[in-house]
């Protein structure tokens, strides 16, 4: 399987910007340390976070679809000793990852 990268959007990083503006940097900082949690690439073995870390798809115990106001906000991939963020609508590529996650055991079908 040719593994798949997630390639966040270049305006997720003009928001961080503006945000950064606005609350004299703090926010800036705290949503790319927030984003060491979100996937970097996805291949047959499992998944790597953007902080570097693995997890090998045997060990996925869950995936959680979180909505807000009835739209899909993120998801989480929930593993034995941690959980992978995926903001789809953050994501240049956000329907090729979600059709990849609609395919693991639990993953729901695409819409």
């Amino acid at each position: 399987m040719k593994p798949i990268e997630a390639q966040v959007e270049q305006s997720y990083y003009v928001r961080v910007a503006v945000i950064g503006v606005i609350t004299v940097g703090i926010g800036a900082i705290l949503m790319l340390l927030g984003q060491r949690s979100w996937a970097k690439t996805f291949d047959g073995t499992g998944v790597t976070r953007r902080d570097g870390q693995q997890f090998q798809w045997p060990g996925l115990k869950n995936i959680r679809y979180v909505h807000v106001r009835g739209v899909l906000n993120h998801v989480e991939l929930v593993f034995n000793d941690g959980k992978v963020m995926i903001f789809p609508l953050m994501l240049k590529n956000g329907g090729e990852v979600m059709s990849f996650i609609s395919r693991l055991p639990g993953g729901k079908p695409v819409r």
